[in-house]
C-alpha cells in the first residue's frame, strides 16, 4: 500500500495536480514506520510539492529526514527572497534534481522567491505601489541578476496571471499597484 501511493503521489506530482499527489504522499508517509529510511525517500518528493503549495518545511524535519543540505537553501530562499541563494542552491544541487526528476518541478519555487521580494518590499515601503526601479535595484543588489525593468514587469505579469500577486502593473508610471486588501494572497500559493 505504501509504495502504490508513494508512485500514485509521484505520477500526480508530475502531472501538476499537488493537492493528489500531496495527499498520496502524505499517506505513504504515515504509513511508513518512523525509522525505516523510505521516509526520507518519500519527503524527497513530498517537500517540493508542499513548497509549491505554500508551505515550508520545518528545519527539524528537514534535518531528521537527512535533506537539509538538498532542500535547506531553497527553503530559506523561498522564506526570505533572496534570489543569490536561490540561484546558488539550484546550481549546486542540479545534478541531484535532475537525477530524481525534481528540477523543473523545484524551478517554479523561483516565482515564490520573487513573490517574497516582492511582499517584503511592500512591507519595507509601507505602500501598495512599488516602482519597478526600485524592485530592479533590489534585485541587483541581490546579485548574480540581471534583469531589466521590462523582465521585472513580465516576472509581475506571471505572479499576477497565476493569482499569487493582486493588483496591475502601471506601464506609464513603471510601478506595481497592490489590491489594498490583500496584495499578497496566501490562498493562491495552492493553484500554482
Amino acid at each position: 500500500l505504501v509504495g502504490f501511493r508513494f508512485y500514485l503521489g509521484r505520477v500526480a506530482m508530475f502531472e501538476d495536480s499537488f493537492d493528489e499527489s500531496s495527499s498520496s504522499l502524505r499517506s505513504a508517509y504515515k504509513l511508513t514506520p518512523p525509522s525505516h529510511r523510505n521516509r526520507s525517500l518519500i519527503l524527497t518528493y513530498l517537500i517540493p510539492v508542499l513548497i509549491l503549495r505554500g508551505t515550508l518545511p520545518t528545519p527539524a524535519l528537514l534535518d531528521s529526514s537527512g535533506l537539509a543540505a538538498l532542500y535547506g537553501g531553497i527553503v530559506a530562499a523561498v522564506r526570505t527572497g533572496d534570489m543569490r541563494l536561490w540561484n546558488k542552491c539550484m546550481s549546486e544541487n542540479q545534478r541531484t534534481f535532475v537525477a530524481k526528476g525534481i528540477y523543473l518541478l523545484l524551478h517554479r519555487t523561483r516565482l515564490l522567491v520573487h513573490r517574497t521580494l516582492f511582499l517584503r518590499l511592500s512591507y519595507i515601503l509601507q505602500s501598495p505601489q512599488i516602482p519597478l526601479p526600485l524592485v530592479h535595484t533590489s534585485l541587483k543588489a541581490l546579485g548574480d541578476y540581471d534583469m531589466d525593468v521590462d523582465e521585472i514587469e513580465c516576472v509581475l505579469s506571471n505572479l499576477i496571471y497565476k493569482g499569487v500577486v493582486r493588483g496591475y502593473i502601471s506601464h506609464e508610471k513603471r510601478t506595481l499597484v497592490l489590491s489594498k486588501k490583500e496584495g499578497f494572497p496566501r490562498a493562491a500559493l495552492q493553484k500554482l
